[in-house]
């Protein structure tokens, strides 16, 4: 009898101990998140080409739960409403920390020629905005991740892009654009942006003083009336409490509020600073800020580079839940007449409940 009693304690035990390490190393789920990004070439004293890019976004908490939006959206990524085989197809089998959000943004884009002139100059940029009401999903694990962006929106005098302009250049006393009566025509526009991001492992390290590095490579196809294309990039982190923050986050194809990857360290300093750098090619086969408007007859301006490279660096900061970057990224050339690369600073502010 006593033997018996042994054996069933020795057959239970580490069953318990499976069950308390399973909540131990369980991920926390993480709060709502809002953020403000602003992309701007002012910062470098320019004012052309892509001239300006602005998004106000909101990400829900993630949740493992089937039955909820950010689940129901997420089946198609992988998500834990999504069958055995499906999931392990998009990369997302293997891990029981499986996270799903989903999230609404507004963004503009605006774009203007390298000269001021009130008659369209052909060789140079046309005037476009664009005004777009997105619809994200995003699915993560601790080392994968992928986000489906929906974009709808307008081009022409419904993005608002020339009142917009106006507004900040008379705030700050800066010379008006004269041009934007030329702007492409005005229709309605509709975008699938895709990205599988990947957690690099081997360049993620701690060392005693609290320094620490971590790195992600992520690719992405995007297809749509705005942008036909694919790519992929590195971005590379050094600094100091790093925390669950990625500056790869460009406005200009899929993103997300949110961090990419979820995180599992219990105790994480209320601070942090770090430096990044970026790097980036895409291949386009359609742009519609370069090629012109799908649906509206609109004049040829320019012809478009069909590769395009962009790096940059910067820095940011972290207090508990903020957290504010600044950076600078370089694009090369997109049309064949385009003076030089150009140059956009980067702001972004972002805060989790």
């Amino acid at each position: 009898m006593k033997c018996t009693a042994l054996c069933m304690c020795a057959a239970l035990l580490p069953v318990g101990f499976l069950q308390a390490g399973t909540q131990q190393i369980e991920a926390p789920q993480e709060g709502s998140v809002i953020s403000f990004h602003l992309e701007n070439d002012m910062f470098v004293g320019d004012d052309d080409n892509y001239t300006n890019g602005v998004r106000f976004a909101w990400m829900s908490g993630t949740t493992s739960r089937s039955h909820t939006f950010s689940g129901m959206l997420g089946t198609v990524l992988g998500g834990t409403n999504a069958s055995d085989s499906w999931r392990r197809f998009m990369g997302m089998n293997g891990s029981a920390n499986l996270r799903q959000q989903w999230g609404l943004d507004l963004t503009q884009l605006m774009y203007t020629p390298e000269q001021k002139a009130t008659y369209p100059i052909y060789n140079q940029h046309p005037y476009v905005g664009n005004l777009t009401l997105g619809l994200t999903s995003l699915v993560k694990n601790e080392d994968r991740a992928n986000s489906l962006e929906l974009q709808l929106g307008t081009t022409g005098t419904n993005s608002l892009a020339k009142g917009s302009q106006h507004f900040i250049h008379k705030l700050w006393g800066m010379e008006q654009w004269p041009g934007w009566a030329n702007q492409l025509p005005g229709e309605m526009t509709a975008n699938l942006f895709f990205k599988r991001y990947y957690r690099l492992r081997g360049l993620e390290k701690r060392y005693g003083s609290g320094f620490e590095t971590d790195a992600l490579a992520y690719w992405h196809a995007d297809a749509g009336t705005v942008k036909v294309q694919a790519g992929g990039g590195m971005s590379f982190r050094f600094g100091y409490n790093l925390g669950n923050t990625s500056p790869e986050n460009s406005i200009r194809g899929a993103t997300s509020a949110a961090p990419p990857f979820v995180y599992n360290r219990m105790s994480v300093s209320n601070w942090g600073y770090y430096g990044y750098i970026h790097a980036a090619v895409r291949a386009v086969a359609h742009d519609l800020y370069l090629d012109g408007t799908v649906f509206r007859s609109s004049p040829k301006y320019v012809n478009k580079y069909p590769v395009v490279g962009e790096w940059g660096y910067g820095f940011g900061f972290r207090y508990k839940r903020s957290e504010l970057l600044f950076g600078l990224h370089y694009m090369t050339k997109e049309y064949t007449q385009q003076e030089s690369m150009q140059c956009v600073g980067i702001l972004q502010l972002r805060h989790t409940f």
